[in-house]
């Protein structure tokens, strides 16, 4: 059969299979494959891959001595609400429960794109939070931005996309 398929048939086939491959194997061992990434630092992915999920558990947990750890000095964030939200705003609206998440749950892989001593993460996820006596529940698209400052990777800036646009929030 393979000298019937030109070439470029047999390579492409053999590459489809090596990209497959990688893909069963990445998503066995739990580890995040990115085709993406032209970054070969694994340890350096894999720790802002826990850093980010470690951050998403403190926003749940309102745990503002983790947050303010990670957060620069210099952060600031939009929400799906387009509008412009500071370090100070969100830790303290989290800390006077004006703002509180039930949840915020990854539904995919957090990508990770490296660029010196700047990451950029991607990923899907649900929200579910309670901001000024509305809930509101969503699937979204962040992209995150980290950098390295003093040997620590601090929270720059993120971006939170509603999909399907932002849901109307109903009563808590």
């Amino acid at each position: 059969m393979w000298s019937r398929v030109p070439r470029w048939g047999r390579l492409l086939a053999i590459g489809v299979g090596v990209v497959a491959a990688v893909l069963v194997v990445g998503g066995l061992s739990g580890y995040t494959v990115s085709l993406r990434s032209d970054s070969g630092d694994r340890a350096t992915v894999t720790s802002l891959q826990e850093i980010e999920l470690q951050r998403l558990r403190a926003v749940v947990d309102a745990d503002l001595a983790y947050l303010e750890r990670v957060y620069a000095a210099d952060y600031w964030a939009v929400p799906p609400t387009g509008d412009r939200l500071t370090r100070s705003a969100f830790l303290e609206a989290l800390a006077d429960g004006s703002l509180d998440f039930a949840s915020f749950e990854p539904l995919s892989a957090i990508d990770v794109r490296l660029a010196g001593g700047t990451a950029v993460l991607t990923y899907r996820s649900h929200i579910d939070a309670v901001s000024a006596s509305e809930r509101v529940q969503h699937d979204s698209w962040h992209t995150v931005v980290y950098v390295e400052r003093d040997g620590r990777w601090r929270l720059l800036h993120e971006q939170t996309t509603a999909l399907g646009g932002f849901p109307p929030p109903t009563p808590s």
